[in-house]
């Protein structure tokens, strides 16, 4: 068996009999829809991409770096795709949307077949489940973890260390999201030390999947993401360090592996235990022309594009995006349709049994805001420099974004890092509010 990395969570594993695809999703030519670029740039061209032509592919879940339409179209829409069992599928149902016709949701503790020998198993991450999945997948009788984004969970981990016995474990060494970044409400040294918090935050979290997993090989991965326009240039709060920092980490606490790192195109071989080439432990600083040109690119929400030809943007014509635009003129006061939105928001909220009386804010670049509480069904039009609760939170983005947020065009979790940004008070973390606005839909 070999495995041949791409970039960020996409990778190729080719058995014997089988080969099978994770989470494509390339940036060509430095251009993006969603805001979202990998990291270090890749210089893949379609043809590349397309002529992989693998027997399945695995979709993690919905984030825009993991299931991405551009790459996706490249493929056969009759190549077998499998995703794991969410209550509410996103994954599953957008999959069909871009005209797969073989789309498989594994049951969890089901094995799924691929030939007689060859199998997987496909979970739910125990924490964000309706987001997460991760892998477990025998092949050529080695038996793999793909963890991709999964938050770590110790008693889930500790399962699959008892159930399974990993020979090779991908694993994520950094975990980016809105935070300390993008959050308004904390200035540049409280970032600073909040964003190296964060990095060895997350080298610890790769410390505990690697002592509750037991895996005779780590592949440290999922790291390979930036974001464009103004967003680029503030990778210092990221949290996001490098591979050989987490690996370091995790040795100086003593623990035992064999790591296997690799470049962008690179492959390993599981039988000669070989790399194709040398590894290359690259920076944000290391890419600073790449960070600099994609800092000056703008998102298909963006205003900006209705005063200027955005050709320049795109070189390539079939690159060109669909804007989804709402100048200003048509912009409307949104009170009924948010009232509508929290109501079956409420229904998600009973389902999950959250209980709160957490007040969050709309911001689409009004002269108000838009207030509403967890505890009841209000939307009230609230000026930000009126505002007189205590504990909130509020969400920034392009009016035309939320709109889309709105009808279901595009989901929270998607576009949350890429093209949001955040004002809480006190600064304190709700996970709650954040998985309820996927569902502030009408």
């Amino acid at each position: 068996m070999k495995i041949k990395y791409y970039t960020n969570s996409m990778a190729l594993m080719k058995g014997n009999n089988i080969s099978i695809l994770f989470d494509p999703w390339i940036t060509f030519n430095r251009s993006s829809l969603n805001n979202l670029y990998n990291f270090p740039e890749t210089k893949f061209t379609k043809e590349q991409i397309s002529s992989i032509n693998p027997d399945y592919i695995y979709i993690s879940h919905t984030h825009a770096d993991h299931f991405d339409k551009t790459t996706l179209e490249l493929f056969d829409k009759n190549t077998p795709v499998i995703c794991a069992a969410y209550e509410n599928n996103f994954t599953e149902r957008n999959l069909k949307s871009l005209g797969f016709q073989n789309v498989f949701v594994c049951e969890p503790d089901k094995p799924f077949k691929f030939n007689e020998s060859d199998y997987c198993y496909l979970y739910k991450a125990e924490i964000n489940p309706e987001v997460d999945s991760l892998g477990i997948f025998k092949i050529d009788n080695i038996t793999l973890l793909n963890a991709n984004d999964v938050v770590y969970s110790k008693n889930q981990m500790d399962e699959i260390g008892k159930k399974f016995k990993i020979d090779f474990a991908m694993i994520p060494y950094a975990y980016q999201g809105p935070y300390p970044a993008f959050y308004e409400n904390i200035n540049f040294e409280e970032k600073t030390k909040k964003a190296n918090e964060k990095k060895l935050k997350n080298y610890e979290q790769m410390f505990n999947f690697i002592n509750s997993t037991k895996p005779k090989k780590v592949f440290p991965f999922a790291a390979g993401c930036v974001y464009g326009g103004s967003k680029a240039l503030q990778y210092q709060f990221y949290g996001v360090g490098t591979v050989m920092e987490a690996i370091d980490y995790c040795k100086n606490k003593n623990q035992i592996f064999q790591e296997i790192l690799l470049n962008s195109n690179a492959e390993y071989d599981f039988e000669t235990e070989k790399i194709s080439e040398k590894f290359n432990n690259i920076s944000h600083e290391n890419q600073n022309d790449y960070l600099r040109d994609i800092s000056k690119h703008k998102s298909i929400f963006d205003e900006r594009f209705l005063d200027e030809k955005y050709e320049k943007y795109f070189p390539h014509s079939d690159e060109m995006p669909e804007l989804f635009l709402i100048g200003k003129s048509y912009q409307v006061n949104l009170s009924r349709l948010l009232k509508k939105a929290r109501f079956n928001q409420i229904k998600w909220q009973k389902k999950m049994n959250i209980i709160s009386d957490k007040t969050f804010f709309i911001d689409v670049g009004h002269d108000h805001l838009y207030r509403m509480n967890l505890s009841d069904d209000t939307v009230q039009l609230v000026r930000e420099n009126e505002i007189k609760d205590e504990n909130y939170e509020i969400f920034r983005c392009s009016y035309s974004l939320f709109i889309g947020l709105l009808t279901g065009h595009f989901n929270y979790s998607n576009v949350k890092t890429g093209l949001m940004s955040f004002y809480r008070k006190p600064d304190i973390f709700d996970p709650e509010i954040h998985t309820l606005m996927s569902y502030l839909q009408v």
